[in-house]
């Protein structure tokens, strides 16, 4: 109806049967916790607690780091279960950074998370930052016997370079001092 000539169907080449077919796509696995965070990855966060979950002790710090930085008021209650799975497995500096997120709403964890982190002999400043955070808490109570306790803890730091720890230990000898003193009477015989 048209009148027109018709249009000849295109002409498909034949296909190469011998070229070979292209490798299959191959999932890139995720990177590290630590190359995550280093590249700003968008899954950073996921990559770092599932390591963490699988008991890598670094993952569970940066993870608790992570919390920290993106959780603002929140960040330390966000924090502490990677910083404490990090502490009950050995780090000194999971076990600091549990006891101060923990610190204020219970001392008794935060001394007990900061005694896990101190050593007889402290490898690392984060150990003589535990020995100090917990003797620090017992001696804020003032007893005599946890005044005490807490005496050697702060020498053993200062013997380290620990400036909290030579202070808190004059400060403590001074009460011990003062709680132990005689007591004089006016007018006694």
């Amino acid at each position: 109806c048209g009148g027109g000539e018709a249009v000849p169907p295109p002409v498909v080449p034949p296909m190469d049967t011998t070229a070979p077919a292209p490798p299959p796509q191959v999932p890139v696995p995720d990177p590290s916790c630590k190359e995550a965070l280093d590249q700003k990855h968008a899954k950073t966060f996921d990559i770092c607690k599932t390591e963490c979950l699988a008991s890598n002790l670094e993952s569970c710090l940066l993870s608790g780091k992570f919390e920290l930085a993106r959780s603002g008021a929140d960040g330390a209650t966000r924090a502490l279960p990677f910083f404490g799975k990090a502490c009950e497995s050995g780090s000194e500096e999971g076990c600091l950074r549990a006891s101060e997120a923990v610190r204020p709403s219970n001392p008794a964890e935060s001394v007990r998370l900061a005694q896990l982190g101190c050593k007889a002999e402290p490898a690392t400043d984060f150990g003589v930052k535990n020995c100090y955070a917990a003797a620090s808490v017992r001696a804020g109570t003032g007893k005599l016997e946890e005044l005490q306790a807490a005496l050697p803890v702060f020498a053993n730091g200062c013997r380290k370079g620990h400036p909290q720890s030579c202070a808190a230990k004059s400060k403590a000898e001074a009460a011990i001092r003062e709680a132990t003193a005689p007591i004089e009477y006016e007018g006694a015989l």
